[in-house]
């Protein structure tokens, strides 16, 4: 379902999406560090299904939880509001 959602993502989106999971709005290049890392998404039984996904940017990590969200449009809601609320010190996206 994640990937499905990604795709209908506009570029905007995706930047806002990278920014939550990563730290930051781009992935990098081949030479880059960061481009040497895995990126993560962990399934976790104790987030709350109400709830947004969460991440740890430092570990390159999207946090969903461990049952998918009811349908396509719910699990994309609760994907856009975590990604407006931002990471770490980031303002919230307006």
């Amino acid at each position: 379902m994640f990937w499905k959602v990604y795709k209908e993502f506009s570029y905007e989106d995706k930047k806002a999406l990278f920014r939550k999971w990563i730290g930051r709005s781009r992935i990098g290049w081949k030479q880059h560090t960061l481009g040497k890392e895995k990126f993560r998404i962990r399934l976790d039984a104790d987030l709350d299904e109400s709830g947004v996904p969460t991440s740890k940017p430092d570990q390159l990590e999207l946090i969903l939880p461990e049952r998918a969200y009811e349908n396509e449009e719910k699990f994309k809601e609760k994907l856009l509001v975590a990604m407006k609320e931002g990471v770490g010190l980031d303002r919230p996206i307006e």
